[in-house]
């Protein structure tokens, strides 16, 4: 997505370069990209107790699907979700239901290592921003499922250092 608005990938790499405290710029891109691309798209639990789900009565041993995607792309939570927004008004004011956001997932069965993930993250798009300026061709972003989210095609994408 950084190659796709020059006038975005600049303001970030103003304020990664400044390595000021406050960057919201830099910190609404990288959760828009978490939201707008969650690395797990959706989890399977199984039901432990009997109980109702609204008006759906699930019983213990049920297998249920939860939908990262759906929860991130949900219009009820988000201001045109389908969008990707470098500056997401949510983010910016902190505005967003914080269960409508759930890259690392929530409660016991959080990512263990959401806190290590989130600054290898931070950190490599900081020092991507930093090194090189990012073009891509055309504004389409296509991806291909597996385990996780991976780009389907990275020929339209090119690197070019600062």
């Amino acid at each position: 997505r950084l190659g796709t608005d020059e006038e975005a990938q600049q303001r970030i790499y103003r304020e990664v370069s400044l390595e000021s405290g406050e960057q919201p710029y830099f910190d609404c891109f990288v959760n828009e990209t978490m939201r707008y691309f969650p690395a797990i798209p959706f989890l399977t639990r199984e039901v432990v107790a009997e109980t109702d789900l609204g008006d759906t009565q699930l019983q213990a041993g049920d297998l249920i699907l939860l939908s990262t995607v759906g929860a991130h792309h949900n219009s009820k939570y988000w201001q045109e979700p389908h969008i990707f927004d470098f500056s997401r008004r949510e983010f910016m004011a902190g505005s967003y239901d914080r269960r409508s956001f759930v890259p690392f997932f929530v409660g016991q069965r959080m990512c263990g290592g959401a806190r290590l993930a989130l600054m290898e993250v931070r950190e490599a798009i900081r020092a991507i921003v930093q090194q090189f300026r990012v073009e891509r061709r055309g504004d389409g972003v296509r991806f291909t499922y597996a385990l996780a989210l991976r780009p389907d095609n990275w020929s339209a994408i090119s690197l070019t250092r600062r």
